[in-house]
C-alpha cells in the first residue's frame, strides 16, 4: 500500500453536493477529492491532447451542468437528510427554486476528465448514471478536483466551437473509474503531488504536536528567557518578594557557583593586597 492510498484510509470522503453547490472550502477533503451531482453532456465530449515533447496523450473531456428541474427531485432523494412530502405552504419557496433553476440548468460549470489514449482504462458511464437530465444523464462522480491545471485552459476553445461556453474558474474533476482505492484516476497536475504532501506534512507536525514529542522545543524557549533575564543586574540580590527557586534555577546555580567563589577569593585578596600596601 502506497503513502497516498494509506492517508486515503484516515481521510474521510466529503458528502454528496449538486455542482451548482459546490464550495471548495467545504465540500473538498485534505486529498483534494469531491463528490458532485451533475448533469453530463455526453454528446457535447471532445478529445483533446496534452503531451509535449513530441509524446501524445489524449484525454476525453466531457462539459458538466447543473443540477436541472428534471432531475433534481432524483438529486435530493439521494441528501443524507430525510425529507417529507413538501406542505402547500411551502410551494412559494419551491416555485422561487425552480425559477432559479431554469436560469443556470443551461450553464455549464465545468468538465471531467478521463484518459482517451488506447489501451488506457475506459470509464463505465453506465454506472456513474443514477438518472436523466435536461442536459444528460445525471451522474454521481467521486474523484479529485484539479486546480490549477492547464487541462481546461486547453479544453475551451475546442468545446467553444462546439456551443459550450464554460464559466470562469470552471470545475475539473477527474473521476475515480473503479473505487477510491484503486489506481483508475490518474495524476493529472504537478499542484495534486504537492497538495498530498502538504497535507502529509500537516497531518504529521498535528500528531507531533498532540504526543508532545518535540519537548525540546519548550525546554530551550524557557532557558533562553531565564538566560535573558540574569543579564539584569540593577536589582537587589535578595527581595522580600523574590520567588522561591525551581529545580531548573537550582542547577543553574550549582553551575554558576565556581566562578561565584573565584569572584570572591580575588575580591579578598585584593583587599588584603590593599590593605598590606597603605603606610
Amino acid at each position: 500500500m502506497d503513502a497516498e492510498a494509506a492517508l486515503a484510509q484516515k481521510v474521510q470522503m466529503p458528502s454528496r453536493v449538486i455542482v451548482q453547490k459546490f464550495s471548495s472550502a467545504v465540500d473538498e477533503n485534505e486529498l483534494s477529492e469531491i463528490r458532485v451531482l451533475a448533469e453530463a453532456a455526453v454528446d457535447d465530449s471532445i478529445q483533446i491532447d496534452v503531451g509535449n515533447d513530441g509524446a501524445s496523450r489524449l484525454l476525453e473531456i466531457i462539459p458538466l451542468y447543473p443540477v436541472s428541474r428534471e432531475s433534481f427531485p432524483i438529486a435530493r432523494s439521494l441528501s443524507e437528510t430525510r425529507r417529507r412530502p413538501a406542505p402547500r405552504s411551502e410551494a412559494g419557496a419551491i416555485a422561487r427554486r425552480n425559477a432559479i433553476l431554469a436560469q443556470i440548468e443551461q450553464v455549464p460549470l465545468g468538465i471531467m476528465v478521463f484518459e482517451a489514449d488506447q489501451g488506457s482504462q475506459q470509464p463505465d458511464l453506465d454506472a456513474w448514471k443514477i438518472g436523466l437530465g435536461t442536459n444528460g444523464p445525471l451522474f454521481d462522480l467521486s474523484g479529485t478536483h484539479l486546480v490549477g491545471s492547464t487541462i481546461l485552459e486547453r479544453a475551451k476553445d475546442p468545446l467553444a466551437r462546439r456551443g459550450v461556453t464554460l464559466v470562469e474558474n470552471a470545475l475539473v474533476v477527474a473521476p475515480y473509474l473503479e473505487s477510491r482505492s484503486s489506481k483508475g484516476s490518474s495524476d493529472y497536475s504537478v499542484e495534486q503531488g504537492v497538495l498530498f504532501w502538504t497535507s502529509m506534512g500537516m497531518i504529521a507536525f498535528g500528531l507531533a504536536s498532540m504526543f508532545s514529542v518535540l519537548p525540546s522545543f519548550r525546554k530551550a524557549k524557557r532557558r533562553s528567557a531565564k538566560i535573558k533575564a540574569n543579564t539584569v543586574e540593577s536589582f537587589p540580590a535578595i527581595s522580600p518578594f523574590q520567588p522561591i527557586a525551581d529545580q531548573d534555577e537550582i542547577s543553574d546555580d550549582a553551575e554558576d557557583e565556581p566562578a561565584q567563589k573565584t569572584s570572591r577569593i580575588m575580591t579578598v585578596a585584593t583587599n588584603m593586597f590593599r590593605a598590606k600596601s597603605r603606610p
